[in-house]
């Protein structure tokens, strides 16, 4: 197809330009060249439209009257005989590389894990009675029960809330999955029976874990 972009050398006509060239001819016209090209020709414009199958306009706001001597060159190109100063850039687009966007999964991911560890540190707290048993269960003493409960439960609500900020999100998360796998490591061996608890206080962690590491992966 045969298309005539108009203000090919401005922000929105050379984007436009290089997204069409792959599988079109395209000529283009400005008031000053577009490098790579080197052969440019004298405007005419009571000819330019001729065999044009499409015409864009892609010009801004233009002072002064518009005549022709707005658009100085032109030029007839087509993929085979450019050579993009920026492959990667240039690259033809095909549907086939362009993938379904999954903000919305990556985004209810993220409000899950920091709902789970938020509230597992609220309830921390909360179930103070159940907690304490836990840490006797384990062998700890008074004193250390209740330091590791209170960390623990700060640990816990501060990794909830740090998952919202994106610049130490890769880092959160990472710590999130190490936090998670010493505490299976320790309840493995202190009070291996856990991992038969119908509420799965051990099992829950093994898909939070790959959660976890789906939302690492995501993280640019």
């Amino acid at each position: 197809m045969n298309i005539l972009i108009l203000g090919a050398t401005g922000f929105i006509g050379n984007a436009v330009f290089h997204a069409l060239l792959h599988e079109n001819r395209i000529t283009i016209a400005g008031r000053t060249p577009l490098e790579g090209f080197h052969n440019w020709k004298k405007i005419d414009t009571d000819n330019l439209l001729n065999n044009i199958d499409i015409f864009i306009n892609a010009v801004g706001i233009i002072e002064g009257v518009f005549n022709n001597i707005t658009f100085k060159m032109f030029q007839d190109t087509s993929s085979s005989s450019y050579v993009a100063l920026f492959p990667k850039v240039s690259e033809i687009i095909k549907p086939v590389f362009i993938k379904k966007g999954d903000t919305f999964p990556q985004l209810f991911s993220l409000l899950s894990i920091s709902f789970i560890w938020i509230f597992s540190g609220i309830a921390s707290l909360i179930s103070w009675n159940h907690s304490y048993t836990l840490m006797n269960e384990i062998g700890a003493n008074r004193f250390f029960s209740l330091f590791f409960m209170y960390l623990g439960s700060f640990i816990d609500i501060i990794l909830g809330f740090a998952v919202f900020i994106k610049r130490y999100r890769k880092i959160v998360l990472v710590l999130q999955i190490i936090a998670m796998i010493s505490y299976m490591l320790i309840l493995s061996v202190l009070a291996p029976y856990y991992w038969l608890h119908p509420l799965g206080v051990l099992t829950k962690n093994i898909p939070l874990i790959a959660l976890t590491y789906y939302l690492f992966t995501k993280q640019n």
